[in-house]
């Protein structure tokens, strides 16, 4: 085992996967702090992380952490920890247990990896929601609970794959304080974001690599100032901006000005940045315009790969963040359509049918007086209408899943069939069929009642979308209420959905399925009841 170091080293590193490049000839050195690796889809940078990480080997050359080669594993992985965009984790598990396995892993005490687990979903403000399955997660919960366990161990170097992924801005902004706040601790933060802005301010040194090949790296400012062949765009805010621009093309020092959009500001672009800011308090001196603030506006790593590479591939769409957000659209579309308005309108249609429509063509009046008990009967054409409703909106969710994610192609099926996307699917259907048995006994109920169950229907629809603002006992007399608690993802609620997602308070999985369960046969029971005592009158019904 070599000597212990500070550094995360790489030594004339090549990587190939077979006749593919993955990295070429790297050489770096990285130093203590928050290091952002910068790339296009397909640079390097996920391959030079999982070299960092012991997931793949080199080629040639070698790799060292704090002076640990990834073959002395037992030590190796206690430094480091390791969040890769992999969306896959073992099914059935809770966050608690999730992060309770990873951590007995690594040889601790139950008390140990209870207190260490605590610490994490605390640090990454998880919350009760570690207590839940992880198939339920939400695409920022599923990114909370992987950095949680990346962290939980007390590693000295820290690899983070895209970490502000599926975050929002809050989550985003509590993230980033946590990686500050680690790397004031002396730990090692190499992070691959896509979200610059945010990353840049943290970020102690930059990585830029494309094609396999290592372009630049060191200090975003440093780097900056190598690119001398560039010219430099500066953000000068002051109150006459277009006789500041006038000036300074007069003294033959700009190649570009442009005003800002709020027009109290002009972006210039200058060749030589020393001179120009000579020029620039020379003219403050004069008087001419009265200078509130100066800022490079072009100082950060999306500006320098530009320049460097010749292209804005950072912002390339990437399919991970469509297909994050298609799965929030499909959980709006299961919820708010197939939920609130498919289901529950089609058992309205199927059990109407069943029970009042049979009594006007007088086939009801047929079966009550055959020799078989009325209760069976009832509960028979329930089986038969929730059969139909849930073949009818099961194959619908089906064909709507399967649609969705064949548009993405390989990263649709691998989010599918090695990520969470069977757990949803799953989830889906055990929501559309207990929708189908909830609202079945709702309208065999209510078509036993009424000659014409519809307006009864309307005043349930109401009830049902207002359901959340009441107190938590009249919640419980809702099958909306109780499915709410089943979504495996978390619709978002803005603008004229606010009301359609209140936040309620969470309930385990098992007792809303339990709930809405003894609901249902509450209802049928006093279904059974009343077809019991039910009448046949041959009148014009």
């Amino acid at each position: 085992m070599t000597a212990m170091s500070d550094r995360i080293e790489f030594d004339n590193v090549s990587k190939f996967y077979g006749e593919v490049l993955g990295v070429n000839r790297v050489s770096l050195s990285i130093p203590p702090g928050v290091t952002t690796l910068v790339g296009p889809n397909g640079s390097g940078k996920t391959t030079l992380m999982n070299l960092m990480t012991g997931l793949v080997q080199p080629s040639s050359g070698c790799v060292s952490v704090l002076g640990l080669a990834p073959g002395d594993a037992t030590q190796f992985f206690r430094e480091v920890g390791s969040c890769t965009q992999c969306d896959s984790f073992p099914r059935g598990l809770t966050g608690w247990e999730f992060l309770m396995d990873g951590l007995l892993l690594h040889g601790m005490s139950e008390a140990e990896a209870f207190r260490l687990a605590q610490e994490a979903i605390k640090r990454v403000q998880l919350g009760d929601a570690a207590g839940r399955r992880i198939a339920g997660y939400s695409k920022g919960m599923r990114q909370k609970i992987r950095l949680a366990q990346a962290i939980a161990h007390h590693p000295r170097v820290l690899v983070l794959d895209e970490p502000l992924n599926g975050l929002d801005p809050m989550a985003r902004a509590e993230s980033l304080a946590l990686f500050e706040e680690l790397s004031r601790q002396g730990m090692h933060l190499v992070i691959s974001s896509h979200i610059l802005d945010e990353v840049d301010r943290i970020s102690d040194r930059v990585v830029l690599i494309t094609g396999g090949y290592l372009v630049a790296e060191g200090n975003i400012h440093q780097v900056r100032q190598e690119v001398r062949d560039k010219p430099m765009q500066v953000l000068i805010r002051c109150d006459r901006p277009e006789v500041l621009a006038s000036r300074m093309f007069a003294l033959n020092h700009c190649v570009e000005a442009r005003l800002h959009n709020d027009g109290k500001g002009v972006f210039l672009r200058t060749g030589d940045l020393n001179e120009f800011y000579r020029l620039l308090n020379g003219i403050a001196v004069e008087g001419l315009v009265q200078i509130e603030s100066v800022a490079p506006a072009d100082d950060d790593t999306q500006a320098i790969y530009q320049y460097l590479v010749g292209s804005d591939l950072l912002f390339e769409s990437h399919p991970a963040f469509a297909l994050s957000d298609d799965t929030t659209v499909l959980a709006g579309i299961v919820q708010f359509y197939y939920i609130r308005l498919g289901v529950f309108f089609g058992c309205l249609g199927i059990f109407s049918r069943l029970i009042r429509g049979e009594m006007i063509d007088r086939s009801l009046h047929f079966y009550l007086l055959a020799p078989v008990r009325r209760e069976v009967l009832l509960l028979a054409k329930f089986i038969a209408g929730s059969i139909s409703a849930l073949a009818l909106f099961g194959t619908a969710i089906i064909a709507d899943f399967a649609l969705m994610y064949a548009g993405f192609g390989a990263a649709g099926q691998d989010y599918v069939f090695n990520g969470p996307g069977l757990g949803q699917l799953e989830a889906y259907l055990g929501i559309v069929v207990l929708a189908c048995l909830g609202y079945g006994a709702v309208f065999l109920l209510l078509s036993m009642m009424f000659r014409n169950p519809t307006p009864a229907a309307m005043i349930v629809l109401g009830w049902e979308a207002i359901n959340p603002v009441f107190p938590s006992l009249l919640q419980k007399i809702s099958v909306a209420s109780y499915l709410r608690h089943l979504m495996p993802i978390t619709v978002p609620g803005d603008g004229i959905f606010a009301l359609l997602t209140v936040q309620t308070e969470p309930v385990p999985v098992w007792v809303a399925i339990l709930g809405l369960l003894v609901l249902i046969a509450v209802v049928l029971g006093y279904s059974c009841l009343r077809i019991r005592r039910l009448e046949i009158r041959y009148t014009t019904e």
